[in-house]
This record gives structure tokens, C-alpha cells and sequence, in this order.
């Protein structure tokens, strides 16, 4: 009669072990998109976080801002955070970039040493460089089209003026792009345009060409009547 009873209680204990699993929160990632820093946070525990916890940032050997996190992330599941108000830009030669989540320990885990995840991020100090043009084509009366290449993804600005080296317009494509088309509206028939074109990648390095010129077609005229 014991034996069955002795049975009992040992699967109400495993199930009692079970029950109180917890949650264990891990940064899987560090990654950039323009200035705004994301992260990646992965709970391998047994159960849902509960609560508001906070993930920290530090870039160098300050702390820069602090995530909020209020939804609940169940077991293996995964979030995708940013750090909205710190705007980021490189320290040459490098950052060290360190996330820790849970910084408060406002969640009880499994493990409470491996919140963290720190990264070092080298610098980009090197500007694009422009592989080919400028080159001007399709020129009209009133408008002209201009390209280039450059080595790395960077923005299209093209600054111009009718007088050299005296740049008072500029017409700009903020994506980030290899091949560059600007194309100048609005242009004068029969007028020389002084101009130069400038490329900026994400991390603010910029590459200018040196100046050129265009010239507009004149205005077809027809022959004069008389009388």
C-alpha cells in the first residue's frame, strides 16, 4: 500500500519543479541602422516575462539610453529593440558598444549573468570614392541629367550655379545608392552652368568632384518674315 503513495508524491514534486521555471533573457545582437542602435532579445527560460523591465545601452564608457519594455516575451521567443533617443556616430577609430538587458533586474531568471552583449564597432573614416563621371546628358533647353558612380552607397547632390565656382542651387536624392542620376529642371535656354556633384555615406564621410560646367541648348528660332 506504501508504494503507490510514494509514487504520488514524486510526480507532484517534478510537476512543482516545473511550474516554477523562469524566464532568462539573452542579447542575441547589436546592430545599426543609420544613428538609431537596435538589439535583438531572446528569452530561453521556461516561462513569460512578466512586468516592465529596462534594456541599458553604453557606447564607450558612458551610458547613452535606456529601452523600455512593457509586452511580454514568451518562452524562445525573440524582439527587436531600439534606443530611440540616442543618435549614434562613430568615435574613430572605434566604439565599443555594450546592451544589457534586464539592467534593473526587474525579472526574476534563471541566470542573471548573461544579460549582456558587447560588440566593438571600427569606424568608417573613409569616404566614397566617385568611380566614374560626373557625365552630363540628355541636355534640353531647360534641363540636363547628370551621373556618376561611386565605390560605396552614398547619397546624389549636385550644387550648380552660373557662375564658377558659385553654387547657389542644389538639387539632392537622399538614398543611398552606387549609380547617381540628378536630373536640373527649370534650367536657362542658352546658359552656362558651373557645377560639381557630391556623394555622403551613412556614417557622413563625403567625396565632391571637381567643378565642370554644362551649357543649356539655345531657343530654336525660325526665320524672320518681313511684311
Amino acid at each position: 500500500m506504501n508504494l503507490p503513495i510514494r509514487t504520488f508524491v514524486a510526480v507532484v514534486v517534478c510537476l512543482t519543479g516545473i511550474a516554477m521555471g523562469k524566464p532568462d533573457l539573452r542579447v542575441t545582437d547589436i546592430w545599426n541602422d543609420g544613428e538609431v542602435i537596435w538589439y535583438q532579445v531572446i528569452n530561453e527560460g521556461d516561462t513569460a516575462t512578466t512586468g516592465t523591465f529596462q534594456t541599458a545601452l553604453q557606447v564607450g564608457p558612458a551610458w547613452q539610453d535606456v529601452d523600455s519594455i512593457t509586452e511580454k516575451i514568451g518562452p524562445g521567443q525573440r524582439r527587436n529593440r531600439s534606443f530611440e533617443k540616442y543618435l549614434w556616430h562613430c568615435s574613430a577609430p572605434s566604439d565599443p558598444i555594450t546592451v544589457v538587458t534586464d539592467s534593473g533586474e526587474d525579472i526574476d531568471e534563471n541566470d542573471e549573468t548573461d544579460n549582456s552583449r558587447q560588440e566593438v564597432w571600427k569606424c568608417d573614416a573613409t569616404a566614397p570614392k566617385i568611380t566614374a563621371g560626373p557625365t552630363v546628358s540628355n541636355i534640353t533647353t531647360t534641363s540636363a541629367e547628370i551621373t556618376w558612380t561611386t565605390d560605396e552607397d552614398s547619397n546624389s547632390v549636385v550644387r550648380f550655379g552660373t557662375s564658377a565656382k558659385v553654387f547657389n542651387l542644389i538639387v539632392r536624392d537622399i538614398s543611398l545608392t552606387k549609380s547617381h542620376l540628378i536630373k536640373l529642371n527649370t534650367l536657362l535656354p542658352g546658359t552656362t552652368y558651373h557645377f560639381r556633384v557630391e556623394s555622403t555615406d551613412e556614417m557622413g564621410n563625403i567625396v565632391q568632384s571637381a567643378d565642370a560646367y554644362l551649357r543649356t541648348l539655345p531657343t530654336a528660332s525660325g526665320p524672320v518674315k518681313i511684311g
